[in-house]
């Protein structure tokens, strides 16, 4: 069976600043899918889901099936993603020569699906080039004149690359492509602040940095919600089976606003009731993490929100 979870941590920060910065203190939140039977997420063109030796593995395109295409869709991020860490197995398995085109990892709206705006391949989806918007990570991996590696793209622009030898990561035996030891770890890191990082663990072998904060420029200006992870691969004349696995996304976003948990621990209760009292009345210009309603006063009604919360825990079930 697949493991995914969705988790919540909130962390309500009072800092010296206007009240609804205070209401935006970050939250994490943790989505994980191994691509199992009942895996989340959809599936487009070629891309299946499989058992290899015990392993349940994403199979984006497929060894002998040439000038095919497959990827798969998260479900969507509703809140505001301030930064994530996505972790990733992945390997290649071919009998026809050296690797073939590649794959992608990206990050973008993917909510008009329409067509083949979910095809795509080592450059990307269809859909973040028709839009001009979304991050891809592209695992550059046909041996060709330009070169394999690392690119980056945000829409239908490439703003850096990096050359990467991906034989280490190739097969000719099926079985032992899909085993965990053999499989690299890739690591795609993005923050607003400093941009994308990539780095790879060929088998057996410690973390190589690929690319450091790169394109920041590009994704500094950014509203993602409603966004979703994205893999895509294509076969061209040279074909190869794509495997991935053990996916694991760390993500920090902005809290729901105006939470009853004041004091952020994750349970509505006395504690909360006494931070409510306390700041009884008009916000002022401090912090004012009581106003629930946002009118910029403590008062009857938000005491009323809190009552009505009372007893639940915000972080597992966050307000909508």
């Amino acid at each position: 069976m697949a493991v995914r979870s969705h988790v919540w941590a909130c962390c309500l920060v009072a800092t010296a600043v206007a009240a609804p910065a205070a209401a935006d203190a970050p939250c994490t939140r943790l989505f994980s899918e191994t691509f199992g039977a009942n895996a989340s997420g959809v599936r487009y063109g070629a891309a299946v889901f499989v058992d290899i030796g015990g392993y349940p593995r994403a199979k984006l395109v497929s060894d002998f099936v040439p000038g095919s295409w497959g990827s798969w869709v998260s479900p969507q991020i509703d809140d505001e993603v301030l930064e994530f860490q996505a972790s990733f197995r992945f390997s290649l398995k071919n009998q026809n020569g050296g690797p073939g085109d590649g794959f992608s990892f990206g990050w973008g709206n993917m909510t008009n699906t329409q067509g083949t705006r979910a095809s795509g391949g080592e450059w990307g989806v269809e859909a973040f080039v028709a839009d001009n918007a979304g991050l891809s990570v592209g695992f550059v991996t046909y041996p060709s004149a330009a070169g394999n590696g690392i690119a980056i793209k945000w829409g239908a622009t490439q703003v850096a690359f990096v050359p990467f030898d991906f034989s280490a990561e190739r097969y000719d035996d099926y079985v032992q492509a899909g085993d965990p030891v053999s499989m690299a770890t890739a690591t795609v890191r993005w923050r607003r602040d400093t941009g994308t990082t990539v780095t790879i663990a060929p088998p057996g072998q410690d973390p190589i940095t690929v690319l450091a904060d790169a394109a920041q420029s590009a994704t500094a200006g950014i509203d993602p919600r409603s966004w979703s992870f994205v893999f895509a691969a294509r076969n061209g004349a040279i074909d190869q089976d794509v495997l991935l696995g053990d996916l694991a996304i760390d993500m920090t976003v902005a809290c729901p606003r105006h939470s009853p948990d004041i004091n952020g621990d994750c349970a509505v209760g006395g504690a909360d009731l006494g931070a409510l009292l306390a700041q009884w009345g008009p916000c002022g210009s401090g912090p004012c993490l009581a106003d629930l309603n946002g009118n910029g006063t403590v008062e009857g009604s938000d005491l009323g929100l809190l009552l009505s919360a009372w007893g639940t825990d915000p972080c597992t079930n966050p307000p909508q």
